[in-house]
């Protein structure tokens, strides 16, 4: 079994350096001040894997926030709304109890659109 992987500041000649690590053996990612990055003991994409789970994000290593964004992915892409919205004012007009001229609801689902657009950018 493998050791957490060890994230610390490490103090080199050319100054402050962070140093990322998965002991005993693992990959060793060395980024110094002037941005020079060094890999050692290990393939560069174990490294890059190690290097994004030692990163964190509000909070969150890179791997746990590409999760939760995965689960909001889906969540929004099962909302009921987006199918209505998308299926046009025929659709909800004919729904309605109470008639109004169609480009009103049309009007009324493309600002419902343009608001979801804006919100998910």
């Amino acid at each position: 079994m493998t050791e957490p992987t060890k994230v610390e500041f490490q103090t080199l000649e050319s100054g402050v350096a962070l140093k990322i690590e998965q002991p005993p053996q693992g990959p060793l990612i060395v980024i110094e001040q002037d941005g020079t990055i060094k890999v050692t003991r290990g393939p560069f994409d174990e490294a890059g894997k190690m290097f994004w789970d030692a990163v964190h994000i509000h909070g969150k290593t890179y791997r746990e926030r590409v999760a939760e964004l995965e689960r909001q992915v889906q969540v929004l892409s099962m909302d009921p709304f987006r199918s209505i919205v998308h299926g046009g004012a025929y659709e909800v007009r004919s729904n309605m109890v109470h008639k109004i001229p169609l480009t009103d609801v049309d009007h009324v689902l493309t600002t419902i659109n343009d608001m979801a657009k804006r919100a998910i950018q």
